[in-house]
């Protein structure tokens, strides 16, 4: 049973995870059996569910579990009590895993399993970096002890040596960087009182580096995980009073609400209140368009996406430069497309194009629909799905008869230097003709052929044109000009 890996780091479900998968597969095999056996042993799994105040029965009970470690298909049993251990430390539960492991240590009658019950009880106190604990629990197991020992001394290691990093550094930069990792360590290792601190370290130490944001972000996460939420909320607000119209006070903002979209799923209007509250105190800064691209997330999280895009326009519309650099437009985007490509898929054309045409005919889609990114400015969705959305939208149109925006749309991608060229000039000269535009379409259909001679749509191309009045032709020849199709042409 190994506590720690190569790195250092505790870990759980690396070591707890095969054996309960295994465990569960085998059980899944075995299901009327074991629903026998449990039946039989109600009595003395009744003993050992009644917790400490009982003397811990062996249930007749076993969970098999492959053997690891082995060349072979070697198998053994595990004690379904000490399934039970693992079941909870995975879980992150470690005070019940505690009481169950001290439990089991002191009154399990085989040596194996009590050894085992040590060696989880161990493990929930290296989980919280607690090596006197460790220590304390694993005096009985010599073997236990020693690990306990090596992860201590490669804990103390590893932030000594960042430690004189953050001496020795000659850049504000390096020295951010050797704090942060050193909080890092902290809280791999279970030190989170420590990582809170060193992280600290890094915001007040080094703010106009990157590694300030980063650490109010785990600031944030470490106090809002270990259930002080309380605390979260304060120490992202108090960053944000002191430097609103900063990069560390954005990452401040956005690491409140980000925080509390990971780890809520409902109480929004409480959050959403904090952040109107952020965006009148500073007013056109960088924290108070931060804040508005926080409440737009909230709104999307509850389901209301109307909302959000209405708030994310406001802000655009109040701040269009720092709106811009905090990527309110880039969340816009990716909303529409999301909502627009679901509406195309449900056949909801109206829908479709409720959602897409504002963020396709946006000035910063696709870097003005040259199919690449602004200079300095990365694209909110790959240029393939900007392609795709453009594509849908045409077709939207096509469904609802709108053959002008239908043309205009697909005219976007209808070129050669565009991945959708080839299946977006046909729906363009189709839509061209359905509003009349006789010549437009004949000209759109001739340049394919002559660009694109031996493509397989080359048929089509020329088949259109015989019903468009110009005539049977071969591929590459001139195009006629006719009138409008005729009927049974």
């Amino acid at each position: 049973m190994a506590f720690f890996n190569r790195q250092g780091k505790v870990t759980r479900r690396d070591w707890v995870e095969p054996d309960r998968a295994y465990a569960r597969r085998r059980c899944a095999r075995r299901a009327l059996l074991v629903t026998a056996v449990i039946c039989l042993c109600l009595g003395a799994c009744g003993v050992w569910a009644a917790g400490p105040r009982g003397t811990p029965q062996s249930p007749e009970l076993y969970y098999w579990f492959r053997n690891t470690a082995g060349p072979g298909p070697e198998a053994g049993v595990m004690d379904a009590r000490v399934i039970a251990l693992a079941e909870a430390l995975g879980d992150n539960r470690i005070e019940e895993c505690r009481e169950l492991a001290r439990t089991l240590a002191g009154g399990a009658e085989d040596p194996e399993v009590r050894q085992q019950a040590i060696g989880y009880l161990v493990e929930t106190y290296l989980a919280e970096g607690d090596f006197a604990g460790a220590r304390e629990a694993a005096r009985e197991w010599p073997a236990v002890l020693s690990r306990v020992e090596r992860v201590e001394r490669e804990y103390r290691r590893k932030v000594g040596e960042l430690q004189r990093l953050v001496v020795d550094a000659t850049a504000p930069q390096q020295a951010a960087r050797a704090q942060l990792e050193t909080a890092l360590a902290h809280e791999a290792f279970g030190r989170v009182d420590l990582a809170d601190e060193s992280c600290w370290k890094v915001v007040r130490r080094y703010p106009e580096a990157a590694e300030a944001g980063e650490a109010i972000h785990r600031i944030a996460e470490l106090r809002w995980r270990g259930g002080d939420q309380a605390g979260a909320i304060a120490a992202c607000e108090s960053v944000v009073g002191s430097a609103p119209n900063s990069a560390l006070g954005v990452e401040a903002c956005r690491a409140l609400f980000e925080t509390f979209l990971r780890h809520e799923k409902s109480g929004h209007e409480a959050m959403r209140q904090r952040l109107y509250a952020i965006a009148q105190a500073h007013g056109d800064t960088l924290v108070a368009c931060a804040a508005g691209l926080g409440v737009g997330h909230l709104y999307a999280a509850e389901g209301m996406p109307e909302i959000a895009e209405a708030r994310w326009q406001e802000v655009l519309v109040r701040s269009p430069g720092p709106a811009r650099v905090l990527g309110v437009d880039a969340s816009l985007t990716r909303l529409r497309y999301q909502l627009g490509m679901k509406a195309s898929d449900q056949q909801d054309y109206a829908q479709a194009v409720r959602w897409l045409a504002p963020m396709i005919w946006a000035p910063e889609f696709a870097g003005h629909h040259q199919w690449r990114a602004s200079p300095g400015r990365p694209v909110a969705i790959s240029l393939e799905k900007q392609q795709t959305a453009v594509f849908r939208l045409g077709q939207a149109y096509q469904h609802l008869e709108e053959w002008d925006k239908a043309a205009e749309t697909f005219a976007l991608i209808a070129r050669p230097e565009c991945g959708e060229y080839e299946g977006a000039v046909l729906p363009l000269a189709e839509s061209l003709c359905e509003a009349g535009r006789w010549d437009e379409a004949r000209e759109v259909l001739g340049e394919f052929i002559v660009h694109f001679p031996e493509s397989g749509l080359v048929i089509h191309a020329n088949d259109l044109l015989r019903r468009m009045g110009a005539g049977a032709q071969d591929a590459g020849s001139p195009t006629t000009t006719g009138g409008e199709p005729c009927d049974g042409c």
